[in-house]
């Protein structure tokens, strides 16, 4: 049986109720908006979106979840420390997305331990990206991806490590 949400909606003189699974729902809810509220349509283009489910799809062959741990495939030479950083933060903020896990962030000494670099080295790499507002720093050595970070591994970052994974003479 499939999950289904109502919503009635009013909006001046118009009056819309729907029935449909929550894909359905959000995709009619976003065409509504952009059709009768023309201001949306200008917040829209302003607005970062994110999409978890193209996200994941992405990861597919990347990343693993065994129990509630997130794995790293076939970790890789060629990727950088940050591109190794912003793909354990990614594997993170997804896990947590699909309730695997319970945090989004990760301490300096897991990063440590994965990268096999000095502690210097991996604060130095985060906070390069938190400069750059891609991360964020939640307590006194964890951090997560921030709205932006995550974004940016959609649209540019994922399909770069991607090439990496899948390149020759690795």
């Amino acid at each position: 049986m499939t999950e289904k949400v109502i919503i009635k909606i009013k909006y001046k003189h118009i009056e819309k109720t729907i029935t449909a699974s929550p894909e359905e729902t959000w995709r009619f809810l976003r065409g509504f908006f952009k059709e009768f509220i023309p201001s949306y349509k200008i917040a829209e283009k302003l607005t970062i979106n994110v999409n978890i489910q193209k996200i994941a799809k992405e990861c597919e062959g990347l990343i693993v979840y065994l129990s509630d741990q997130p794995i790293i495939l076939k970790p890789n030479k060629k990727l950088t420390d940050t591109e190794t950083i912003l793909l354990w933060l990614l594997a993170y903020y997804l896990g947590n997305e699909i309730n695997i896990i319970e945090s989004k962030s990760i301490s300096t000494d897991f990063f440590q331990s994965k990268l096999k670099k000095s502690r210097k080295i991996i604060i130095t790499r985060l906070n390069e990206l938190a400069k750059n507002n891609m991360i964020k720093k939640i307590s006194a050595s964890d951090y997560a991806l921030t709205y932006l970070g995550i974004s940016l591994m959609q649209k540019e970052i994922l399909s770069k490590i991607k090439l990496k994974y899948t390149s020759k003479n690795r």
